[in-house]
C-alpha cells in the first residue's frame, strides 16, 4: 500500500532542466566554451559541490575565471527572472495526478536538492503550495542524493514508513537514492539516462506523471 508520493523537483514537476541547459550553453558560448548535454546529465540529481567539479574539470584549464558558481549565479536569476514574468512550465500530468492523490488522501512531499527557498519559490509560482505540506530542500539535510537522507526526512515528516513511500525521479542519483532508503521508485524520463542497474530496480517507468495513476491504481487496488 502507498500512503505517500515523495516528488523531486526539477525536470520531474518542471521543466528547469531543459531551461538550466540552454541557458548554461548559452552562457558558456559566450565564453567560446562548449556546455554539452552530457555534462548536464552528469549534473542531474547532482548537489553544488559535484556539479562544480564537472564545470572545472572541462573548462578549469581553459578558463579558470569562469568557475560553475559565476555561470550557475547567472543563470539561476535569469531563471527565476523568466519565471516570474512568465510563470513556470509544469511537466505534463503533473496537476492531474496531484489531484489524483489529494482526492484518495494519498500524502505528498517535495524532496529536492535545490535550495529550500528556491523550492517554495518555484511551488509558489506554479500555485501548488496547497498539495506540499512538507518540502525538503538543500540545507535540510547533510548528503545529497544518491544518499537516501533527503526523502527520509520527507518521509519521517510525512509520519508515513518507508515502504509505504513512492519516490517520483527523472535522475539516476534520484532512484538509487529512492532504493537506498527502501521506497518505491518511478522513472520519469527527462535528461538524465540512469546506469541500466539501475533503472533494473526501477518499479516502473511512465512517460508522463499522469502515467503514474494507473501504477498507483494497481497498487493501491483503486478504482
Amino acid at each position: 500500500m502507498i500512503r505517500a508520493v515523495i516528488f523531486d523537483m526539477d525536470g520531474l514537476m518542471f521543466e528547469t532542466e531543459r531551461v538550466a541547459f540552454q541557458m548554461l550553453q548559452t552562457a558558456c558560448a559566450k565564453r567560446g566554451l562548449q556546455f554539452t548535454i552530457d555534462m548536464k546529465r552528469q549534473m542531474c540529481g547532482a548537489d553544488f559541490a559535484v556539479s562544480a567539479q564537472i564545470f572545472a574539470d572541462a573548462f578549469g584549464a581553459i578558463d579558470p575565471a569562469y568557475t560553475y558558481d559565476v555561470c550557475w549565479s547567472g543563470v539561476r536569476k535569469e531563471m527565476e527572472k523568466l519565471f516570474a514574468e512568465q510563470g513556470i512550465p509544469c511537466k505534463p500530468g503533473l496537476r492531474e495526478l496531484l489531484d489524483f492523490l489529494s482526492d484518495r488522501g494519498i500524502k505528498t512531499a517535495v524532496a529536492s536538492g535545490s535550495a529550500r527557498h528556491v523550492v517554495q519559490k518555484y511551488i509558489e509560482i506554479a500555485d501548488l503550495g496547497e498539495y506540499f505540506p512538507v518540502i525538503v530542500g538543500g540545507g535540510d539535510f547533510r548528503q545529497p542524493k544518491p544518499s537516501p537522507e533527503s526523502f527520509l526526512l520527507a518521509a519521517e515528516r510525512l509520519t508515513v514508513s518507508a515502504p509505504e513511500c513512492l519516490v517520483l525521479e527523472d535522475s539516476g542519483r534520484g532512484l538509487e537514492a529512492a532504493y537506498r532508503a527502501g521506497m518505491c521508485a518511478i522513472w520519469v524520463p527527462d535528461l538524465d539516462i540512469p546506469r541500466q542497474e539501475i533503472l533494473a530496480k526501477t518499479d516502473a517507468v511512465c512517460e508522463t506523471l499522469a502515467d503514474v495513476i494507473p501504477w498507483l491504481k494497481a497498487q493501491n487496488s483503486l478504482s
